[in-house]
């Protein structure tokens, strides 16, 4: 499974809060989408790559706005690459530590970047303010089985300060959609980050937005 590069996505001399407005409730169970369909920010007329197993599962071409469709692979469970859902959610991006599954022998592979070259692009994007950092992206997730999945990982490899992230999912069969949600307080205690991965959903013919690692780190930083 590819690696996130970790060089800090959170790297914050300042303050992080979150937004302080309320969101809507997850779904209660995770979308299955067949399709990516999005723009990649600066990546005209290229192709994006969905790696893994030391090999190019699916590719797309871009236009010349950047935008494309990439079709996932349903052959998942051929390819030998899949791990346990248990230590395998969310490892793409740095994360560690072991989840509660409801059927301990389900499998799957995740998919937070797409790669064009050497650049990677995730589905995410960046809100801030002076003292104010949120990401708000999605990861896919291919299950071998319908399973609930919850616990916490251990994300500061991902973001460079302490950071619980909750996970609460409930998966099927098949490409699912994650929603990764990374926000922090201030207190007098000083910076507090934590994060949530909840069931995901898109809006029907929802174009979403991929956006350059190196683009997303500097949205993060100072």
């Amino acid at each position: 499974m590819k690696t996130f590069v970790p060089g800090c996505i959170l790297l914050l001399p300042l303050a992080l809060s979150a937004c302080g407005t309320a969101s809507a409730p997850p779904p209660a169970q995770a979308q299955i989408v067949s399709t990516l369909k999005g723009v990649a920010s600066g990546a005209v007329t290229t192709t994006l790559a969905l790696n893994g197993g030391g090999r190019t599962l699916a590719s797309a071409q871009t236009d010349a706005a950047g935008a494309f469709s990439l079709n996932l692979p349903g052959d998942i469970d051929t390819l030998g690459i899949e791990t346990p859902l248990s230590a395998g959610v969310l490892s793409d991006l740095g994360c560690t530590g072991q989840l509660v599954v409801s059927d301990p022998a389900a499998l799957g592979y995740e998919v937070a970047m797409l790669k064009a070259g050497g650049i990677s692009y995730l589905n995410a994007t960046v809100s801030r303010s002076l003292l104010s950092r949120t990401l708000s992206g999605r990861v896919y997730l291919y299950a071998d089985r319908a399973s609930a999945v919850s616990g916490t990982l251990d994300c500061s490899a991902t973001t460079g300060l302490p950071t619980p992230v909750t996970v609460n999912l409930n998966v099927s069969r098949g490409w699912n959609v994650l929603a990764l949600g990374i926000n922090g307080s201030v207190g007098l205690g000083g910076v507090s980050v934590s994060g949530r991965l909840d069931n995901g959903a898109g809006e029907v013919g929802e174009i979403s937005t991929w956006t350059d690692q190196d683009t997303v780190k500097a949205g993060l930083g100072s």
